[in-house]
């Protein structure tokens, strides 16, 4: 069986219910489990280090907050791997609150924090560029100062900053209480906005 759209077409005719929860149960649950554990654990310990060398140099300010940004990263993992529990599915009954909890609480924080990370990742490459292109005038370019105020800024950035584009969850279920697919499409800024779908 084929459902069909404009910009997407999706078979389904072989995959069984049976799969489907498979997948979600690994993906979902037991990856997103043991990569946020082993992602938050890391970085909480790499924030203590951080820390405790002092935050008076400019590398230590950077990957302070970089590890901040991926501690909040693994720690929505985890929060991905709740809400897709076996035991929280069976207790909300339909799937389709969980990819709704999931969808409206955790992606967004979850783009936040990763943004974040992606931006200060980016600064310590200029960085170490820096580094190698003048080596005795990177502490005057670069100094706690400088990389305090592109931190903060950057935060704040991707804080007051909104996503652009938005995004447009549709389910396509075997029943209701089984989810076969999620289909996030990406509409580009001010794309026209519907609460239902398009008759045609």
């Amino acid at each position: 069986m084929n459902i069909t759209s404009q910009d997407k077409v999706c078979s389904y005719g072989n995959i069984s219910e049976e799969i489907v929860e498979f997948f979600f149960l690994l993906n979902f649950f037991i990856l997103n489990a043991i990569t946020g554990s082993i992602g938050l654990v890391v970085n909480v310990i790499k924030v203590i280090v951080f820390f405790k060398l002092g935050l008076r140099d400019s590398t230590n300010i950077s990957f302070f907050v970089l590890s901040l940004a991926d501690a909040g990263v693994g720690l929505l993992l985890i929060g991905f791997s709740v809400v897709f529990n076996p035991l929280f599915k069976d207790a909300v009954t339909y799937i389709e609150i969980s990819v709704s909890i999931s969808f409206y609480c955790l992606t967004w924080p979850y783009g936040f924090f990763s943004r974040v990370a992606s931006l200060m990742t980016a600064v310590i490459t200029v960085e170490r560029f820096l580094c190698i292109t003048f080596p005795l005038k990177v502490k005057e370019i670069l100094n706690p100062t400088v990389a305090t105020f592109t931190s903060v800024t950057l935060t704040l950035a991707v804080l007051a900053s909104p996503t652009q584009y938005a995004l447009d969850q549709s389910l396509l279920l075997i029943n209701r209480k089984k989810c076969i697919l999620e289909i996030i499409s990406v509409l580009p800024l001010g794309a026209k906005f519907s609460s239902g779908r398009d008759s045609d």
